[in-house]
C-alpha cells in the first residue's frame, strides 16, 4: 500500500507542477537551470539508500529493521585558495513500525585554505590515521559511531572538530599535524535504562565518558 500511494502523490506533483509551468515557462526553466548550475558548480551530490536488518545495534530485544537514508554532499569553492565541504544525513532506521526514529548527523563541515605547499583544514572532520586490514589500533582521532544501522564501515565514521595541517616537506615526504580541543567518544553498544534492557542486564555498569575539557584535547604528527 505505502509504494501505490507515494507514486500516485508524486505524479500528482508533476501534474500540478506543469500546469503551474503553462504560463511562466521560460522564467521557470531559466530559474531551475541557474539553481541546478549553481549546485552543480558547488559539488553537489547525494545518495537515498534502503537497508534491511534482522536485528538492532543497541542491545535489545528489537528485530527486523527496514529503513532508508538520505546523505547530501557540497565543495563549496569561495576563491582565493579557499573551498569546504559540507556532509550530512538523514536516517530513518525503522520505516515499517509506523514509529519515528528519525535522526540527522552532521558528518562533516569544514573549510581548507590552500597555500603554496601547504594545506590547512579548520572544522568538524574526518580523519582516518595510519593504515591496516581490519581493525586499526591507531585510526582513534576521530570517532565512529558503531549503532548505526548501515552496512559499511565507512558508515560508521563521523567528524570531530579540529585542526589539521598538511605540508609538503619535498615531493615524497608529507608532514601532517593533527589537533582537536575535545575528545570525541565512540559511540557504542551500550544498555540502555529501558525495562526491557533491565530483565538481562541489571548489573550493566553505566558508561563513563571524560567532559569535554580542554585538558581532554589531543594532538598527532606524522
Amino acid at each position: 500500500m505505502f509504494i501505490p500511494r507515494t507514486v500516485l502523490i508524486l505524479a500528482w506533483v508533476v501534474t500540478a507542477a506543469s500546469a503551474r509551468a503553462d504560463d511562466s515557462e521560460p522564467a521557470a526553466t531559466s530559474f531551475m537551470h541557474q539553481g541546478m548550475t549553481f549546485l552543480q558548480d558547488q559539488g553537489l551530490a547525494g545518495a537515498l539508500r534502503f537497508d534491511y536488518f534482522s536485528s538492532s545495534r543497541a542491545l535489545d530485544n528489537e528485530t527486523s529493521f527496514f529503513g532508508g537514508t538520505a546523505q547530501v554532499k557540497l565543495r563549496p569553492a569561495f576563491g582565493g585558495g579557499l573551498d569546504g565541504k559540507i556532509e550530512g544525513r538523514l536516517t530513518e532506521p525503522d520505516v515499517g513500525r509506523g514509529r519515528s526514529s528519525s535522526s540527522s548527523t552532521l558528518l562533516e563541515g569544514y573549510v581548507t585554505a590552500h597555500f603554496t605547499k601547504a594545506d590547512l583544514r579548520i572544522g568538524k572532520q574526518i580523519v582516518a590515521w595510519g593504515r591496516a586490514d581490519g581493525i586499526n589500533p591507531t585510526d582513534n582521532l576521530t570517532p565512529h559511531d558503531f549503532t548505526v544501522l548501515l552496512p559499511f564501515e565507512e558508515d560508521q565514521r563521523f567528524g570531530t572538530v579540529a585542526l589539521k595541517l598538511d605540508v609538503a616537506v619535498s615531493t615524497e615526504l608529507m608532514f601532517t599535524f593533527f589537533t582537536t580541543p575535545f575528545f570525541e567518544p565512540a559511540k557504542i553498544p551500550w544498555p540502555s535504562s529501558s525495562a526491557a534492557t533491565r530483565s538481562w542486564c541489571s548489573t550493566c555498569p553505566k558508561r563513563d565518558t571524560p567532559t569535554p575539557r580542554l585538558e581532554h584535547s589531543r594532538r598527532r604528527c606524522r
